[in-house]
């Protein structure tokens, strides 16, 4: 990663290290440093200011197949200014995109604010909001490509319902990536694992789950789905697009392991009627353990629940 710093004969593998290293010299030093020479195999860069005597030149070394510093005069006349010609909207979205990535909420001001902070240098409101319109589109733009390039089969199906007011609202989406279903079918054990849980938070509703074994027993995601709730019609619903995905037929030769909750068993026995469908002990113990609270009941519960 350039860091900034320059010296005579200095050497870049390209013209891009040399401006990306220039950049960083700017962020060091808040002097307004602007490109002046911009050529295919010749780059330069002088200090803005007037009487400023700072200047750097590059350009490609034939015989090494480098670019290689040959003019540096690094003595700066003037003062660190604070407003940075060559600091515009997509250096300020290379330089904020890893913080909008954690932080969404992150606004134009605070990115302002936050350029003052840590580099001493002053951007206007125009240029931090065209910035994190560009971050937007970078990390939309990673997701696009990132989508297509590994997941060309996934399936992804959101369902909406409408409501009095004529407005569409979110109702269900389930989630199964191709690489994921493939290698399920190609290399897992037929035993699938059906649970849900509640959505905490300012977020309702519930996420329902289902998980299988590879080969080495460890747990192996399949695909998973956001509903309003564990009911009837949901886990049908979930029950049937997995039952599509994974090519589950009937339930021939299927294990379904799952709570005791009515919609899950609903669910399986109406979409994967001849799937052998048990209860996960863990919740049957945990069921027991509400009613009987001694110690001496967990070895012999388990003794049972292993035995062949």
């Amino acid at each position: 990663m350039p860091d900034g710093v320059f010296s005579l004969r200095q050497l870049f593998n390209t013209g891009e290290e040399f401006k990306v290293n220039a950049i960083r010299y700017i962020l060091k030093t808040r002097r307004n440093v602007v490109f002046d020479r911009w050529e295919k195999t010749k780059l330069g860069a002088k200090c803005n200011e007037n009487d400023c005597g700072w200047r750097i030149y590059c350009s490609v070394e034939n015989p090494i197949g480098k670019w290689m510093v040959k003019t540096y005069d690094d003595e700066h006349q003037c003062h660190p200014v604070g407003r940075c010609k060559q600091i515009k909207s997509p250096v300020i979205a290379d330089l904020f995109l890893e913080d909008i990535r954690r932080d969404p909420e992150m606004s134009a001001p605070k990115i302002k604010d936050e350029m003052k902070r840590r580099y001493n240098i002053i951007i206007s409101p125009p240029q931090s909001q065209v910035a994190r319109r560009m971050i937007f589109d970078k990390l939309q733009a990673e997701t696009n490509e990132q989508f297509e390039r590994t997941n060309k089969n996934t399936t992804v199906q959101i369902n909406t319902i409408r409501r009095e007011d004529g407005e569409e609202m979110f109702s269900q989406i389930y989630i199964c990536f191709d690489r994921l279903k493939r290698s399920w079918k190609q290399n897992c054990r037929p035993i699938i694992g059906l649970d849900g849980t509640f959505l905490k938070h300012s977020v309702q509703g519930m996420i329902l789950t289902v998980i299988g074994r590879d080969p080495n027993n460890q747990i192996y995601p399949i695909a998973w789905a956001v509903v309003s709730a564990e009911n009837n019609d949901n886990c049908e619903w979930f029950v049937h697009m997995l039952k599509l995905d994974l090519d589950l037929g009937e339930g021939e030769n299927i294990l379904i392991i799952s709570d005791m909750h009515r919609s899950l068993i609903h669910g399986v026995s109406k979409e994967l009627p001849m799937a052998e469908h048990r209860t996960c002990a863990r919740h049957i113990y945990a069921n027991l353990k509400k009613l009987h609270k001694s110690d001496t009941l967990k070895p012999l519960f388990w003794r049972v629940a292993c035995e062949k």
